[in-house]
């Protein structure tokens, strides 16, 4: 996931303090596992005011596939 935040001195994702760099860019990878997943990112500003903004993913994982070999 990735994103821009204007006057933000911290941010976490699902409780993980994520890097911002200068212009307010950041970007996170995020592991999603097969069904809802749940992404909570909260941000404090430099007065202390904080927002939470929650997402939530469905994720189906691609159909394997399976090749059949003969000798």
């Amino acid at each position: 996931m990735s994103g821009t935040i204007e006057n933000a001195r911290e941010l976490f994702m699902n409780g993980e303090l994520v890097s911002i760099e200068s212009g307010g860019a950041w970007e996170k990878g995020v592991a999603l596992e097969p069904g809802l997943n749940t992404i909570e990112i909260r941000a404090k500003k430099f007065l202390g005011r904080e927002t939470t903004i929650t997402r939530q993913i469905f994720y189906t994982p691609p159909a394997t596939s399976s090749v059949a070999t003969s000798t």
